[in-house]
């Protein structure tokens, strides 16, 4: 009789796959760094996040180590064992070395594909002008299943009817040639009937201007953000416009905040004409693509720079979205053409999210006070061109500063949370107010009206500004 022997079950041979993951590590690790870098300005968050400087070469060498380690390992005419003492902790920090990657990849782009519903409407007022001298105005708004939609609109005795032809997402409806000083109101299929007035021509302007709510952040102030969209939107306030100068929402990746910042200031932004510039915040890590489907305009010089004319009143909307940001050779040739041609009698308002002069401080290691790029490449030209006033935020506070014949005012005060008190004083700045939320109002007429008003609509800084 032939003895019996037990087979043993076949050892799984560990090495193939220690070694793909070995490779694979810094491999993730450099697509995860390009693709991140591929989004719109996402260098000028690494240039100002000067803690993740370190952190991201520690990602890139970290991706090394197991390949390093397999390497000491390896000898002449051995092959690699995972049995070796360098061969548990190698294939550990190539596991890693995968998953931090992959970890990122999922998070942000997950959270790309997610969309969280319907989103309600909003004015968006157009960088170009009808045939009775007002900027066109779009009814905006966004469905996750694409459909076709009607628009009526009518002022006076005139009603115009729009429809779309074909299923989109995206919806835009354009009300063209509007008269100054006139009760417009529209309907979008048998919904609600809403209402807004165009300015009066050869009056005084009055717009609001507001930075920095920061939707979904959690330290945010949403209550005193919709408290204050009430006081612009009231009957009370007449505001003509409302100008916005970036970071709506914490994370513009996500979805859920595009959500609830649009839920809430639709409530003003569907009666009051509105006009936004793009935050860093807005756009960060893929961001820019919710900020244009939701709130960008079919521009003619793009959707992020572009000028509007309203009632002798010129309004240039610059996409400066972190301080230190310099300005494309192109946006600046655009920028001074477009400051050369306003006459000189007329008003010149420019803004921006990135502040030029601002007090603050150094925080992460940044300085966030007084733009010295901006200042040398933008600031000649405010001073060459005479412009008036010069809108930002970026900095949680409320400011006023003058420097050359030109009034800056910082209002990032919309509901994010405030900044620390300021260490460093801009030598242009003639007000400040820290810990307080609020916003600006404008009236221009023969002179502006500069009125800084709290969350309760208070005053808390009224300057004239003469030109």
């Amino acid at each position: 009789m032939l003895p019996v022997t037990s087979a043993r079950p076949s050892r799984i041979d560990w090495h193939p796959i220690r070694l793909a993951l070995v490779i694979a590590a810094p491999i993730l690790t450099a697509a995860l760094l390009a693709w991140s870098l591929s989004f719109h300005n996402t260098i000028g968050f690494y240039r100002v996040t000067v803690p993740l400087q370190p952190a991201l070469a520690f990602l890139v060498l970290f991706s090394f180590v197991p390949a390093i380690l397999t390497g000491i390992e390896a000898r002449p005419g051995r092959r690699p064992s995972t049995h070796h003492p360098q061969s548990l902790p190698a294939a550990v920090l190539a596991v890693l070395g995968v998953l931090l990657p992959m970890t990122g990849f999922t998070y942000f782009g997950g959270y790309s594909l997610i969309e969280t519903g319907d989103k309600p409407v909003q004015l968006l007022v157009l960088d170009r002008t009808g045939n009775n001298g007002m900027p066109d105005i779009a009814v905006t708004f966004w469905t996750q299943q694409p459909s076709i939609n009607t628009l009526k609109w009518e002022y006076g005795k005139s009603s115009r009817v729009i429809s779309e032809s074909t299923p989109v997402s995206s919806h835009r409806f354009i009300l063209n040639d509007l008269p100054y000083d006139a009760e417009v109101s529209y309907q979008i299929n048998q919904g609600e009937i809403r209402r807004f007035r165009t300015p009066p021509k050869g009056q005084p302007l009055r717009f609001a201007v507001a930075s920095d709510a920061h939707f979904g952040a959690g330290d945010n102030r949403p209550d005193l953000t919709a408290k204050m969209l009430r006081q612009i939107a009231g009957p009370q306030g007449k505001f003509s416009l409302f100008l916005f100068t970036g970071d709506l929402v914490e994370h513009g990746y996500d979805d859920f905040h595009w959500r609830e910042a649009l839920s809430t200031i639709t409530s003003c932004t569907s009666s009051v004409p509105s006009l936004f510039a793009t935050g860093n915040h807005d756009a960060i890590m893929g961001g820019l693509r919710r900020f244009q489907n939701y709130l960008g305009t079919d521009s003619r010089t793009g959707p992020l720079w572009r000028r509007v004319d309203v009632n002798g009143a010129h309004f240039l909307v610059l996409d400066r979205e972190w301080n230190g940001d310099g300005i494309p050779p192109n946006r600046k040739t655009w920028l001074e053409r477009e400051l050369a041609s306003i006459p000189s009698d007329d008003w010149t308002v420019v803004i921006s999210h990135a502040y030029y002069y601002a007090s603050g401080g150094v925080y992460g290691w940044y300085p966030w006070y007084d733009d010295e790029t901006a200042i040398r490449e933008l600031v000649p030209l405010f001073e060459k061109y005479d412009v008036d006033l010069v809108f930002s935020g970026h900095n949680h506070q409320l400011e006023l500063l003058q420097r050359n014949g030109v009034t800056y005012a910082i209002c990032g005060a919309f509901g994010g949370i405030p900044d620390p008190p300021r260490t460093y004083i801009s030598p242009a700045s003639i007000w400040y107010a820290q810990g307080q939320y609020g916003y600006v109002d404008v009236t221009l007429g023969a002179s502006a009206e500069i009125v800084i008003r709290d969350a309760d609509g208070k005053s808390l800084k009224a300057l004239t500004v003469r030109r």
